[in-house]
């Protein structure tokens, strides 16, 4: 469950450092041993505020981390998709590069974490094409195959996102924390269609995109986060913002054991135009969510 901004009203129990000038904050003074009621409502309003939360050297144990997500609402569980798993609790998703006996199957563990304001994005768009899509309503068609063959499109070149029901959700949605509007865009967007469910033809379709991802991930956007040590958490809110790991100078040299939780949107647009019949909740595009990433 997200938390709603309250004006004006200071953080009880928490500390905190805003690391961009629109959104992300480093927490401190987080107790996850012994948590407050009144300090989880805090860590609800920072996230409503800030999007992007940083707890470093929080040092959960995976049954902290889970109990922990679970405070904030309904979780991921993976038992219906995954019958080998690493981890002993299902609301873990692997997100590491070791295997069972902590080899490293591909030693390519990212320790950079990008994100990009959404809402700012919405804010600064051309006000022309802000009343363009509101009138007209558009709806983003996502796939996670759409991601993987934009990742590997040799690998995955047989794949047709079209085999899987799309997520489809409006382009511009309302963050309900704020009440402000977001670009709901990203590397999932597989095609824009308008409300009746008609694509938008082929030369309109690839300029709108190029345009409104491009417009999301300008540098002015983007904030780039290090992770510094083993027990690091970084929570983001995938309705306002978007992410993005990445490598560096130290790819191919490190192993990562990392995991995932991610809680259940349960707002009115959790599903966007989809009805939880119509889409399997696999495919992590299908809601809007919250993540927290623990190495």
């Amino acid at each position: 469950m997200r938390g709603q901004i309250i004006n004006g009203a200071p953080f009880r129990t928490i500390t905190v450092k805003q690391l961009h000038p629109t959104f992300a904050a480093e927490v401190m003074g987080a107790d996850f041993t012994n948590m407050s009621d009144e300090q989880l409502d805090d860590i609800k309003q920072a996230m409503a505020k800030y999007n992007v939360l940083v707890f470093r050297k929080a040092g959960l144990s995976d049954e902290e981390h889970v109990e922990f997500s679970r405070k904030l609402g309904e979780l991921h569980d993976l038992k219906l998709h995954v019958k080998k798993h690493r981890f002993k609790h299902f609301e873990l998703f692997d997100v590491g590069n070791i295997d069972d006996d902590g080899k490293p199957f591909a030693v390519d563990s990212p320790r950079t974490l990008f994100g990009k304001d959404s809402l700012a994005a919405w804010d600064d768009l051309d006000e022309d094409l802000k009343q363009d899509l509101l009138e007209r309503d558009l709806v983003g068609a996502h796939s996670f195959l759409q991601l993987r063959k934009k990742g590997a499109p040799e690998y995955f070149a047989d794949v047709d996102p079209y085999s899987q029901p799309m997520a489809r959700h409006r382009l511009v949605s309302t963050h309900e924390a704020s009440g402000r509007k977001t670009l709901y865009v990203g590397n999932y967007l597989h095609h824009v269609e308008t409300a009746d469910g008609t694509p938008l033809p082929e030369e309109e379709n690839a300029a709108l995109m190029k345009k409104l991802i491009g417009h999301v991930t300008r540098p002015e956007n983007v904030l780039r986060l290090e992770w510094y040590d083993n027990g690091d958490m970084i929570a983001w809110d995938n309705v306002s913002t978007v992410h993005r790991a990445t490598g560096g100078s130290y790819e191919g040299k490190f192993t990562g054991d990392m995991r995932r939780t991610t809680v259940k949107d349960d707002s009115p647009e959790s599903w966007g135009l989809n009805s939880t019949e119509e889409v399997s909740e696999s495919d992590n595009v299908n809601l809007k969510s919250l993540n927290f990433f623990k190495k």
